[in-house]
């Protein structure tokens, strides 16, 4: 059956079902209870309501003609001038600015270009690597992804992202981007992390997508850079000076070390969970003795939340195997909940 626009149609080789929102040429643009829009041929589509029955026209539900017709006026979007460049930001809202670890916290996308932008965003979280959202949003635009809980992000390691961007009409293609993000989670609790900006009325904390450092360090002057170089030269002179007025009492030596098992082995597949703690636990010891052996005074486990298991594990092998030294969580700014800090010297 012919697909129409205002059909309820079936995924034929995959679970969901939506709303056909447009069609262009042979792709069907369907609109999913969760609010995106999906791309699909529309071999791999069954009608199961369709728009036109006996010419009348079938009623599609108030939200998802909302939504269509939403979808509709974006079509006709007016360019930017000299907007061409694709700069793409994460931005995070906070409904407690004052008070982030207990409020709830909204993610949104935002395209600030004339670019379309189809998306795919995963995300690593306890080891484990999963589907966050996908979508396609309008040049120039942001859309809310998703409202999460504080706690919900600290579970979240790193999100991987993927960027497609094209026009409707004749344009400079422009490479695919594919980004890696590692979530600083101790930034969210620091102050003025939410600032003024330029796409929302609250405070937001912006992340660039897009940002590239090489090219705003090509883009220096030759004159800036040489007086960056002369002031730390400067500096050096000035700090070698003062240290040898006042002898400084030294700051105490912390060890770090991750028993995340993706940090641990490039690829742990085979290997069944009880092989994982071992490993993990056997890195543990070796990274402990070698600290007890040395001069460092403290040493930080990152172990992570997941279901505690791993936690466990290292503190009663504290508690067992080395009952001399005191532990206790690590900084919560600096890790979360998901590390313990062992005292080796005080």
């Amino acid at each position: 059956m012919k697909t129409n626009i205002g059909d309820r149609v079936r995924f034929l080789n995959d679970v969901g079902e939506g709303i056909v929102t447009k069609i262009n040429k042979n792709i069907a643009y369907v609109l999913i209870e969760d609010g995106f829009e999906l791309p699909m041929s529309e071999n791999e589509l069954v009608v199961i309501k369709s728009e036109v029955q006996n010419n009348v026209k079938a009623e599609i539900p108030i939200i998802e003609k909302q939504i269509i017709e939403e979808r509709y006026i974006a079509e006709t979007y007016e360019e930017i001038d000299g907007n061409d460049k694709p700069n793409i930001y994460l931005a995070f809202i906070s409904a407690n600015p004052d008070d982030v670890l207990h409020s709830e916290v909204s993610l949104y996308l935002i395209n600030d270009c004339n670019y379309i932008l189809s998306y795919v965003i995963s995300l690593n979280a306890d080891d484990i690597h999963k589907h966050f959202c996908n979508g396609t949003i309008e040049p120039n635009t942001k859309i809310l992804l998703k409202k999460l809980f504080f706690n919900d992000l600290n579970n979240i390691e790193y999100f991987l992202m993927q960027f497609i961007l094209y026009k409707n009409n004749e344009f400079e293609p422009v490479s695919p981007i594919n980004h890696v993000w590692k979530l600083n989670h101790k930034k969210f609790t620091k102050d003025g992390c939410f600032e003024i900006n330029d796409f929302f009325d609250e405070k937001a904390m912006i992340y660039c997508v897009t940002d590239d450092l090489e090219e705003k360090i090509l883009n220096l002057s030759s004159d800036l850079i040489s007086s960056v170089i002369k002031e730390k030269q400067l500096s050096e002179v000035y700090q070698k000076q003062l240290g040898e007025k006042f002898k400084a009492r030294p700051e105490p030596i912390i060890s770090e070390v991750d028993l995340h098992i993706n940090n641990l082995l490039s690829d742990c597949r085979g290997m069944s969970n009880h092989e994982i703690l071992e490993y993990q636990m056997k890195q543990f010891h070796t990274k402990m003795n070698e600290a007890i052996n040395s001069n460092i005074s403290k040493i930080v486990f990152i172990h992570g939340i997941g279901n505690g298991t791993l936690k466990n594990e290292v503190r009663n092998t504290l508690t067992n195997d080395y009952p001399k030294y005191k532990y206790q969580d690590a900084s919560f700014k600096e890790y979360g909940f998901g590390a313990t800090m062992v005292i080796l010297k005080s």
